[in-house]
């Protein structure tokens, strides 16, 4: 049943705002993007790089991922799955351990060994996801080699087959993955939600600066995202168990 809910908010200079927006909340997936160890345990991966060049990067982001991010992203794993909405999770990394899936000519191309390695294989304990979000065999794992899964990965396709519409969006980073996802979906016709409060990005200037230039995307809070779609949710329906043409 599609229900309307508040959307955009009011925004500076008078700029045009949808204030509201009618949604099935029935047809949501959940998806969480790279929360994987190298990128959130500070001490693998990136983090003692970060922490030995960029100390106030380290400072910020590390706490934020743990105190904020990732409850946030546990709390609404639980309240999605008790209600039989999909959860994907994406892995960003090299799908070839030699780096031969990302293009020589490319300047991501350097950052597929030595110091500057962001791009961790499948193959390494970096690359898999934090154990906090305990995955079922029920949910989706999407490996891709860029930022945008909707770039290197079936997502596009998998969502409309379950008749996906409305795509909450959580994880890392919030000027990157996460906006670069959220402007895909939407330049896709799905109604994408960031939970601001289930996003980081290295430095804080650079999550609100994202959230504050959001077009093609809103953002909402955790409570918001459980206020809004739970009185909704019928208990054990899946959007997998929905026709695209009801």
């Amino acid at each position: 049943m599609r229900t309307s809910i508040p959307w955009e908010g009011e925004r500076s200079g008078g700029r045009f705002s949808l204030r509201e927006w009618d949604i099935d909340p029935r047809r949501t997936a959940l998806l969480v993007l790279d929360l994987q160890r190298g990128y959130v345990d500070r001490d693998m991966g990136i983090g003692p790089r970060i922490q030995a060049k960029f100390p106030e990067v380290h400072e910020y982001y590390y706490p934020r991922m743990t105190r904020t991010v990732i409850p946030n992203v546990v709390r609404l794993q639980d309240f999605f799955r008790e209600r039989g909405v999909q959860i994907l999770y994406t892995r960003m990394g090299l799908q070839l351990s030699d780096g031969r899936d990302v293009a020589d000519w490319s300047w991501r191309s350097q950052h597929t060994s030595g110091e500057n390695t962001y791009l961790f294989s499948k193959s390494t304990p970096e690359h898999e996801l934090i154990p906090e979000l305990s995955v079922t065999a029920n949910d989706l794992i999407l490996d891709k080699n860029s930022v945008s899964p909707f770039s290197s990965t079936a997502l596009d396709q998998i969502l409309r087959n379950m008749g996906v519409e409305n795509i909450v969006i959580m994880g890392a980073t919030t000027n990157a993955a996460v906006e670069t996802t959220a402007r895909d979906a939407g330049d896709r016709g799905y109604c994408p939600i960031v939970v601001e409060d289930g996003v980081a990005a290295y430095l804080p200037d650079d999550h609100e600066g994202a959230l504050k230039t959001s077009t093609w995307w809103v953002a909402k809070s955790t409570q918001d995202i459980v206020d809004l779609f739970g009185p909704s949710l019928e208990e054990g329906v899946s959007v997998d168990r929905i026709a695209p043409s009801e």
